[in-house]
């Protein structure tokens, strides 16, 4: 039995009058739990028979009888949720249950109990019976060997017990954490652990419901056990003698199983420092205190250990003696646990199969459940999916009907817009070009008559120097709207006429060249091209500051391809704000005919720019 199971359960029997008035698992204490719960169920107080349910449990317990302890125990805690006797259940039945399935190393059981536990502890916010079933999964998990989980709900113990205030449990959760270190084999942060534990009993505003000493003289054996898995014997043997100094100086609180195993431990690591006189004394004490409510475990160490040490001592009588109690007590514990091993497997068999049967019957019904929530989901989501591809179909196609009417009506304007200007061309060349040419010649005529006099003759010729400059302005105006080239004689033509213009006009020279163009093209594309090759020559004219440029035009089979550099200061094109009513004017005309246009630049580092027009 462990210190936990022993301390517990005693407390829960003293405070019944089990203990105190029949020995301890004794045939006489379980027929009067017996007798008690039998007249509870005669005068049929079902609420009645919670307490001699518990008391009778404990009995066989005490009487090594754990299959009639669990019964009672369950038949007790069954009646103490159907009675919502909430106290009884999370407070006794649930933790002896735990400790005879910790007993049995029933771990799956144990779990399960706990679990229900937390679960009913949380539905009515009791913290302190959180933490209680926390601690214990977290110990059951570390039992299993899942160090990681279980480290979690003894650090949630701990958070819980802080903010409880409740300094008992605090410690008890450093226990825990010390325990697990132990384990990881993380030596130092286990000594930290149970040192912090320490000083929460050392403290002097510290109120706890049972002696200070008992927990200091525990946590005093823990670090003797840490050291000694250290091999660090002298501070190990300085822990054990503070522990049994501790427990000499305050015998009526401390549990008799602790006070054994103290001198156990002390006497043990006397023999590994080879003082075997003093692991005697120790050692017999111990022996001493496990034989009175027989501690089998303590007697199996002792034994153990005294034959050792007096075999040291060449004293082989006495050390064979030792020895053949040891193997005694070695063997019945280990009948003892064989025969709870085959208990446990049994219990074991038979909860696995109820557990198939209703994980059986839970995953049907969980099947069933997620296929209806995966079909409705799936019907759900498929009828969201159709909507969107609808509105999406409806949303493209009416874009796509936008997008074509705004091109048509781009397309109008720009053809309506050409039209215009080659008429106002048209007009400018063949109606006011004509009419000034005719006034020319009139005041021409006049001049030569030599008729005039002389002021009104200077004033005749300055008339006639300003009409000729408005001739050459008239027909700059209609050779910028609608070159006369461009429709006699196409674009090619055109356009070497607006580079010979611009070349002779600035200081730029136009390299031009053109591949393909055996015959000419459609008025409209024609025009289109000039308009795109005319706005990109303002634009290297008035803002590139270019000494060269080149274009380059190359008929393919169903595109043309036009190429247009310079030698200027360029731009960032990756910025919108610097594409101006120049480069918007031909991307709405390379647009126009279909094409694509690709603008490369970069400040001083001149401008790219490449167009490609389809054609049929």
């Amino acid at each position: 039995m462990n210190r936990k199971t022993a301390s517990l359960v005693l407390a829960i029997a003293l405070v019944n009058g089990i203990s105190a008035q029949q020995p301890a698992g004794s045939d006489s204490s379980i027929a009067h739990a017996k007798k008690i719960l039998l007249q509870t169920r005669m005068r049929k107080d079902t609420l009645g028979s919670l307490i001699p349910l518990r008391d009778l449990g404990i009995a066989f317990y005490l009487a090594k009888q754990y299959d009639s302890a669990i019964l009672y125990f369950k038949e007790g805690l069954n009646l103490a949720i159907s009675r919502r006797q909430y106290y009884l259940e999370l407070h006794d039945f649930r933790p002896v249950l735990n400790n005879n399935f910790f007993l049995l190393g029933n771990y799956t059981a144990a779990m399960e109990i706990s679990v229900d536990g937390l679960a009913r502890a949380e539905a009515l916010n009791n913290p302190e019976r959180i933490a209680h079933f926390k601690g214990v999964i977290g110990y059951i998990l570390m039992k299993q060997g899942k160090l990681v989980a279980a480290k979690q709900y003894f650090i949630d113990f701990l958070k819980l017990a802080t903010g409880l205030h409740n300094k008992l449990l605090e410690a008890k959760g450093l226990f825990y954490l010390a325990d697990l270190s132990i384990l990881e084999k993380n030596y130092a942060n286990a000594i930290s652990y149970i040192h912090k534990a320490m000083t929460v009993f050392d403290d002097p505003k510290t109120v706890l419901s049972i002696n200070k000493n008992e927990q200091l003289a525990y946590a005093n054996n823990k670090l003797a056990e840490v050291y000694a898995q250290m091999n660090d014997l002298p501070h190990s043997l300085q822990y054990s003698l503070t522990a049994i100094r501790i427990s000499e100086q305050n015998i009526q609180w401390i549990n008799r199983y602790d006070m054994a195993r103290y001198y156990v431990n002390g006497g043990t690591t006397y023999n590994r420092l080879k003082q075997y006189q003093q692991a005697l004394s120790l050692l017999r004490k111990g022996l001493s205190i496990s034989k009175e409510p027989m501690y089998m475990e303590c007697i199996q160490d002792a034994d153990e250990q005294l034959s050792i040490a007096f075999a040291s001592l060449r004293n082989y009588d006495s050390a064979y003696a030792y020895h053949l109690r040891f193997t005694q007590v070695r063997d019945n514990i280990m009948a003892e646990n064989n025969q709870r091993v085959l208990l446990e497997k049994e219990t074991r068999y038979k909860m696995e199969a109820q557990q198939r049967l209703q994980d059986a019957a839970l995953n049907r019904q969980k099947l069933w459940k997620d296929l209806s929530i995966c079909i409705a989901c799936a019907s759900i989501l498929i009828a969201w999916l159709l909507y969107k591809w609808y509105s999406l179909r409806q949303r493209n196609h009416f874009q796509a009907a936008l997008n074509m009417q705004q091109q048509e009506n781009l397309r109008a304007t720009i053809s309506a817009a050409d039209r215009e200007r080659k008429r106002i061309a048209d007009d400018l060349h063949d109606t006011l070009g004509s009419l000034l040419s005719a006034t020319k010649l009139k005041l021409s005529a006049i001049e030569e008559t030599g008729t005039m006099p002389g002021q009104e003759k200077e004033d005749l010729k300055e008339v006639l120097a300003l009409l000729d400059e408005a001739m050459q302005e008239m027909k700059n105006i209609a050779y910028n709207i609608m070159p006369a080239t461009l429709s006699r004689l196409g674009v090619i033509a055109a356009l070497q006429s607006l580079f010979n213009r611009i070349s002779h006009q600035s200081v730029i020279h136009i390299n031009y060249t053109t591949y393909g163009f055996t015959e000419r093209l459609h008025e409209t594309v024609e025009l289109g091209i000039y308009q795109v090759v005319l706005e990109a020559m303002n634009n290297i004219v008035k803002h590139a500051h270019a000494r060269n440029g080149t274009v380059q035009l190359v008929r393919y089979e169903r595109h043309i391809n036009i190429t247009i550099e310079d030698d200027g200061r360029g731009f960032d094109a990756l910025r919108e704000n610097t594409v101006g009513n120049g480069l918007n004017n031909m991307q709405s005309r390379t647009k126009n005919m279909r094409g694509t246009i690709d603008i490369d630049s970069q400040p001083g580092m001149g401008t790219t720019i490449i167009i490609e027009i389809p054609y049929t």
